[in-house]
């Protein structure tokens, strides 16, 4: 890891320190508490990170059900069972080479490609990811369309997880951290802690978010709106379904609100009980 690198992974750690309450929820509060012990890690625990409970509980889907055979079938349609080969960072769960989570992923993009083209996708010029995981989405999407710029917004804690994370299967040249009033890198994946997204220049064509923006305050969601989803007019969202009540059903329900005004489908998760896509 380059000095520059490092140098502002400890700026993302007094982000993470500083957090304000008011721009996350108890949930995620606990959650980032957790993911911050794997984060600081560099032992057996990073070595291991995709087999621990709380990334497998929040953010990495690792069972081989009917449901993921159903899906890797679907998204057979779209791609090439190669680009869904899994890297062997952080010991994934896999099965002959792949992990439930990266079909999951692709079947996201699949399902979109099928109500639009593929092209509506694979041509975009500047993505934008409101919570990133650990960065899968975005490594996915830069083996499908290469030269894109990619932006992650995220809770700084995770920034860090998803530079180790990227940077380790891209390439440390691949990954920006963004500091407060920087513009997003061409070509690169930028990460952009939820402290200071704001200040950053982002000007996205296309929005992506699973579940994470409909596990957002109502505030911040607002406040993405009143920045136009960073001039986003195409998107790719997933989130809970509002019957029976989630635990973020106040969130979805205004996310799912401020969708419709932006003219958003909505189209429900067949192999998922209960969630939905909303699309554009």
């Amino acid at each position: 890891m380059n000095s520059n690198h490092m140098h502002q992974q400890k700026k993302l750690w007094f982000e993470h320190k500083k957090l304000e309450s008011e721009m996350i929820n108890k949930e995620w509060l606990y959650f980032s508490s957790e993911i911050e012990k794997i984060a600081t890690n560099y032992g057996e625990l990073w070595e291991n990170f995709l087999r621990t409970p709380i990334i497998q509980h929040t953010m990495y889907v690792c069972s081989f059900d009917d449901v993921f055979f159903k899906k890797l079938q679907f998204l057979k349609q779209f791609f090439s069972l190669e680009i869904a080969k899994e890297p062997l960072v952080g010991n994934p769960v896999v099965q002959e080479g792949f992990s439930h989570n990266t079909i999951h992923h692709l079947y996201h993009i699949s399902q979109y490609m099928k109500a639009f083209s593929a092209n509506h996708f694979k041509s975009v010029e500047n993505y934008v990811e409101w919570g990133g995981g650990f960065g899968n989405f975005a490594r996915l999407t830069k083996l499908i369309n290469p030269q894109a710029t990619y932006t992650i917004i995220d809770l700084p804690i995770m920034n860090i997880l998803q530079y180790r994370y990227l940077s380790s299967v891209l390439g440390e040249d691949s990954v920006n951290i963004l500091e407060r009033n920087q513009t997003p890198a061409t070509g690169k994946v930028n990460l952009v802690p939820s402290t200071y997204y704001e200040t950053n220049n982002i000007n996205a064509d296309f929005f992506v978010s699973t579940w994470a923006l409909s596990e957002t305050p109502v505030s911040v969601q607002e406040k993405v709106n009143q920045l136009n989803w960073f001039g986003a007019k195409q998107g790719l969202f997933a989130m809970h379904s509002l019957s029976p009540p989630e635990t973020f059903g106040l969130e979805s329900t205004n996310l799912r609100s401020l969708l419709q005004k932006q003219n958003y489908s909505t189209q429900s998760i067949q192999l998922m009980n209960n969630q939905v896509y909303m699309f554009k």
